[in-house]
């Protein structure tokens, strides 16, 4: 409570007793309504068909690269902003500076979740007193949030007191203020609410989609299950049948947890290990470390396994998710606190990760192992690089070992992957090629294997017997006329090669 207390005021996940609870039997009462779950999926289907994926084709097409952390948590900003204030800060609009509300809570957030890491609780308490240092800068960040904030609550209250009933009511603002709660309460109430529904599912999608680069199998199963849905659309209906993809994020969750510890303060209890906590009593536990206990989750925990939250093999029989104690995956909580927007978050998160995986393929730039940070929301350190590795010639990344190693094996590549000489008749492209040279269908290149038998016998033959030099040091100019070349040619000097 003091670490967020001066962000969060009085908000839910800032108060106990009767001002949580009457916060908390207004917000279930909200977030179980048919009308908001409807208003929250047109604002997520919205976004990702005008923002998300306009934005992922450019850096595709274009071959730059880009941040994927960083597009899903201003994804995520303008959604819950729609949701909760009926406000849209079009934070994905990369050609206008950072909208200062997100700059504000980034800051405030970032530093709050610092003060736990001070040695001394005294040391960032006599900063504040003091109003020096970082604690200078929480304060003038969270004074951003509240007025910004606070002007956004009083234009809704005034729209809605001379309105015409055009608003509807749809956002969580409008809502509450018309059971009746007073400005500042609503202001507090919506701060938690934006600051729980921002960071954890763009982190949760972050990790999902670097995980599932690391694993083929998986992709191509979520794939299985994702593509024969799109042409109905992704819907409620369809969303509830995705349980792979339920599995996938939750094995996600489980390995980097949004939120990798959490703290209470108990009422007079015992411990399920005998151990007793008296009223006030500062409890806390590590979802992060719990993810990765055997105990719990076997000799495999570390290992990314969706299979391991369904009872039979998905495949063998219809999937059906396997019920997991709260308290043995606390990342939405347990108990009375558990947390009211876990249904809408996998919503939010299945809608983007299947619309997303149905269109482009996420190939990290970096081969290297993200580092989990994990501040009050964890996050991956330099974001999620994707987009123009494409732009290197590797050839080995065509092999499952490197060659020389062992004898090279070339991998199986799904030919819609790599279409230069297209793939066999479908009925239709449902995600983008990664080499789209030639589209895929029922014209098929019948002389794929004669062309590769001619351009191996000829590199081979010249290679072997010669060194081939070009003349100019600049990278030559690729004109794509009907068939694509190189403005000028090729101009080489040629030595001979020694022959042992």
């Amino acid at each position: 409570m003091d670490l967020l207390g001066d962000l969060l005021g009085q908000g839910i996940f800032n108060v106990d007793g009767h001002s949580w609870s009457s916060q908390r039997k207004l917000a279930s009462h909200e977030f179980s309504t048919c009308s908001l779950r409807c208003f929250a999926f047109d604002v997520l289907r919205e976004d990702v068909e005008t923002r998300i994926v306009p934005i992922l084709s450019t850096t595709a097409d274009v071959g730059t690269t880009m941040d994927l952390q960083d597009v899903f948590k201003r994804f995520a900003f303008d959604v819950v902003c729609k949701v909760s204030l009926g406000w849209d800060p079009d934070c994905l609009d990369l050609t206008r500076p950072v909208n200062p509300l997100a700059e504000a809570f980034d800051t405030a957030a970032e530093i709050s979740a610092r003060r736990a890491t001070e040695s001394l609780y005294a040391v960032w308490k006599a900063k504040r007193v003091l109003n020096v240092g970082n604690e200078r800068r929480l304060r003038e960040a969270i004074r951003t949030v509240h007025e910004l904030v606070f002007e956004i609550v009083r234009a809704k209250r005034k729209s809605l007191e001379i309105g015409t009933g055009q608003e509807a009511k749809q956002d969580l603002l409008s809502r509450f203020l018309a059971a009746g709660q007073d400005s500042e309460a609503v202001r507090d109430m919506v701060i938690s609410f934006i600051m729980v529904g921002r960071d954890p599912t763009s982190a949760a999608m972050t990790w999902l989609f670097w995980l599932l680069s690391e694993n083929d199998d998986v992709e191509n199963k979520l794939l299985q299950e994702v593509e024969p849905l799109i042409s109905l659309g992704l819907g409620f209906e369809e969303l509830k049948e995705m349980s792979y993809k339920k599995a996938c994020l939750c094995e996600a969750l489980r390995l980097y947890p949004p939120v990798s510890w959490d703290s209470k303060h108990a009422a007079n209890d015992v411990l399920p290990d005998g151990t007793r906590v008296k009223k006030g009593d500062k409890v806390t536990y590590f979802p992060y470390g719990m993810g990765r206990m055997e105990n719990l989750w076997g000799e495999d925990c570390e290992e990314f396994k969706p299979n391991r939250w369904f009872d039979s093999e998905p495949g063998i029989t219809e999937p059906v998710l396997k019920p997991v104690s709260p308290f043995k995956f606390p990342v939405f909580q347990a108990g009375t606190r558990v947390c009211i927007g876990k249904e809408m978050a996998f919503m939010q998160m299945k809608f983007v990760v299947g619309s997303v995986l149905s269109r482009f393929e996420i190939i990290p730039v970096s081969k290297h192992k993200p580092v989990f940070v994990p501040l009050l929301t964890a996050h991956m350190v330099g974001g999620l690089k994707w987009g123009n590795d494409g732009e290197e010639f590797k050839p080995n990344q065509w092999f499952d070992s490197e060659p020389g190693i062992m004898e090279p094996v070339l991998k199986p590549i799904r030919p819609f992957k790599f279409p230069v000489f297209q793939a066999g008749p479908v009925l239709k492209p449902i995600r983008p090629f990664k080499f789209p040279v030639f589209q895929a269908g029922p014209r098929v290149c019948i002389g794929e294997e004669m062309a590769f038998m001619q351009m191996k016998f000829f590199v081979g033959y010249v290679l072997s017997r010669f060194e081939i030099i070009p003349v100019s040091k600049h990278k030559p100019v690729f004109v794509p006329l009907l068939t694509a070349h190189i403005v000028g040619g090729l101009k080489v000097k040629i030595k001979r090669r020694e022959v042992k």
